[in-house]
């Protein structure tokens, strides 16, 4: 195993979420995100290089998260969403992150 950074990622505001943390990987490597705390999404930018950038956070109205992932060929890095609402049917959202949050385009 190749550790290729490390840190800590720990929000002294954030609840953890309730079920599962998950993580999603931009396709084009250009970005990281996480969900691990309730009502934030993190984000880690990859530069050119592929190094890690300063992580930051993306508040989301969407409480319960049930999955999510980059979507493939995007120009830029966009995240699906997919979101339940109590006992309503799942639902599907998209957040497209403006090319300032990633050193790639």
């Amino acid at each position: 195993m190749i550790y290729r950074a490390n840190g800590n990622l720990k929000d002294e505001l954030g609840r953890p979420v309730d079920d599962y943390q998950r993580v999603a990987i931009d396709p084009d490597c250009r970005m990281i995100a996480l969900h691990l705390y309730a009502g934030l999404l993190q984000i880690i930018p990859i530069d050119n290089k592929g190094q890690l950038q300063e992580a930051f956070n993306v508040r989301l109205d969407e409480a319960n998260v049930v999955d999510m992932k980059f979507l493939y060929g995007a120009a830029k890095p966009t995240i699906a969403l997919l979101y339940q609402v109590r006992f309503r049917p799942k639902l599907l959202l998209l957040k497209q992150f403006a090319h300032a949050y990633s050193t790639r385009i």
